[in-house]
């Protein structure tokens, strides 16, 4: 459950029609950050909060991590080959930096896809060596060796 709370914010928040009324209101723009910032605290929450048994809160986080990264990853995919600019607000600012409004796009398409993916990986991958320990330990304890 927690997981679409994380996935449905990134996603609708990205949708040009909100993601441009952002960009030309304060007010939605605040909005939209409190709901980053509150979807990530759940998204935190679900990995870092105490449980009985570690090996349980490491073996749910594995799928977790794995599912958000391609979900994210996705997400970015989609932007990164996009052929039509999804949000036009953007067009002047590019400019700026020397690009076309849809190669900025795809750059931040990059971003989303590429470092985040990476860093879901790697902790996913450390989550499972934790896992893997966790669970010796609790063999371990179970037969009485501590």
């Amino acid at each position: 459950m927690l997981l679409q709370v994380f996935t449905l914010s990134l996603w609708a928040l990205h949708l040009p029609t909100f993601y441009d009324a952002a960009l030309l209101d304060d007010t939605i723009h605040a909005f939209e950050h409190i709901c980053f910032v509150a979807a990530a605290l759940v998204f935190w929450w679900v990995l870092l909060k105490p449980v009985p048994r570690q090996s349980i809160r490491y073996g749910i986080a594995i799928p977790y991590l794995f599912l958000s990264g391609v979900q994210g990853g996705l997400l970015g995919a989609l932007l990164t080959f996009s052929t039509q600019l999804w949000y036009p607000v953007y067009g002047e600012r590019a400019a700026v930096w020397g690009m076309t409004p849809l190669q900025d796009q795809q750059i931040a398409g990059l971003i989303m896809w590429l470092p985040v993916g990476a860093l879901f990986t790697i902790l996913a991958a450390v989550y499972l060596l934790l896992w893997f320990a966790a669970l010796e330990k609790d063999m371990g304890a179970a037969n009485g060796n501590r």
